[in-house]
């Protein structure tokens, strides 16, 4: 829908000045409390997830170098950027028309005057309502339910901000596997220092900590929900892995599905259904090189990605938390069958990621995850 093609003619709430009053009260007072509604929906759900162009030129432009750096070693990349934001400007344009035109739509009511008024009302918050839809259809283009995974994958990487990640060019295989994956820009750890992190995307919950000490709970996670369904949890570490960075350490009823990552099969169909793989602090960038750990994923997990993607199953990579100085903004990829490549604005954290594989799993949502929504968009169809 264009916003061209439609017909503005409707008096604007300074025209209808000096007209008398509508005779229904009532219609009146029920188009306000419908119209305020769908004020409040239009913008918290439209608006409120569309930054302002100087977001989108930023997150995009980096993003844009992340992806294709060949953008910047010719002249035509400045063009080719612009082109990318075009798109992203005229969605966040027609979304800020919506509103307001609603906005003027409830003022007019607001102002009590004819009846003639109160019609041309209703039909503005008619062709508002419609915009609505047409703008939520294009916003969320592709929304599914999640694929039904076979198995899913999730590594998590160590104390470094999504800027770190996608911009340096020290990260060539993650940059390839941006390429075919959905890419979060969005994306937040929950808390400081590493621990509480992982205990959430475990366990729904940060268990009240805020330290890296030992810990032991009594509580639901993700390994005791999937064997309660018959399915496997595996938890794979590397030797010299800490225990603040293996959450099923501290849950007395998931210690026995740590495997060392020695045991990691080859035939990637004995996987279990949900596994996490931990790197040691060398190789997850706590202690060693950004480089470093982008070689050691394409080493240990290269292949599994390549497999996923024919084998229904997923790669989730991620990050506890930042560096402590962007409000904990960190990477986050999804990568496999059934993704739809791309960029996504979309706000997720650790409790997202926990209620989207539980939501694969057909599992009850733990703690916290449960008043997250799933993650949307991504998805390419539906799959069985």
């Amino acid at each position: 829908m264009h916003f061209s093609s439609l017909d503005m003619s409707c008096p604007s709430p300074r025209s209808a000045r000096g007209r008398t009053e509508i005779e229904r009260p009532h219609v009146q007072i029920e188009l306000l409390r419908c119209g305020t509604h769908f004020f409040q929906i239009a913008k918290t759900q439209i608006v409120g997830h569309v930054p302002s162009h100087t977001q989108h030129d930023h997150r995009t432009v980096e993003m844009a170098a992340f992806e294709h750096p060949e953008l910047l070693r010719n002249r035509r990349g400045p063009h080719a950027k612009h082109r990318l934001l075009f798109g992203l400007q005229q969605s966040h344009s027609r979304s800020r028309r919506i509103v307001r035109f609603t906005r003027e739509a409830l003022l007019l009511i607001n102002s009590r005057r004819s009846s003639n008024s109160c019609i041309c009302v209703v039909v503005w918050l008619l062709w508002a309502g419609a915009a609505f839809v047409a703008a939520n259809v294009a916003v969320a283009a592709g929304t599914a339910p999640p694929a039904k995974y076979k198995h899913i994958l999730v590594v998590m990487m160590e104390n470094h901000s999504f800027d770190q990640i996608v911009t340096g060019g020290k990260v060539p295989y993650l940059r390839t596997l941006a390429h075919e994956g959905a890419v979060f820009t969005n994306s937040y750890g929950v808390a400081h220092p590493s621990q509480p992190n992982y205990l959430a995307l475990f366990s729904g919950s940060t268990q009240g900590i805020n330290s890296d000490f030992n810990y032991d709970f009594d509580k639901p996670n993700l390994a005791t929900e999937l064997n309660a369904t018959g399915k496997r949890f595996v938890g794979y570490i590397e030797a010299g892995s800490p225990r603040k960075h293996n959450p099923w350490e501290s849950f007395a009823d998931a210690r026995g599905v740590e495997q060392p990552l020695t045991a990691f099969p080859r035939n990637f169909a004995s996987l279990p259904a949900v596994g996490f793989v931990i790197p040691n602090l060398s190789n997850d960038m706590h202690d060693g090189p950004v480089k470093r750990a982008d070689g050691w994923l394409q080493q240990h997990l290269g292949a599994y990605a390549t497999w996923a993607k024919s084998h229904k199953s997923l790669l989730v990579v991620t990050f506890d938390e930042d560096d402590s100085h962007s409000d904990n903004h960190i990477f986050t990829l999804f990568y496999g069958a059934g993704i739809k490549p791309g960029q996504y604005r979309e706000r997720i954290d650790h409790y997202r990621v926990l209620r989207t594989i539980e939501l694969i799993e057909g599992l009850p949502p733990l703690g916290t995850s449960a008043v997250r929504a799933p993650i949307s968009g991504i998805w390419s169809a539906p799959r069985s």
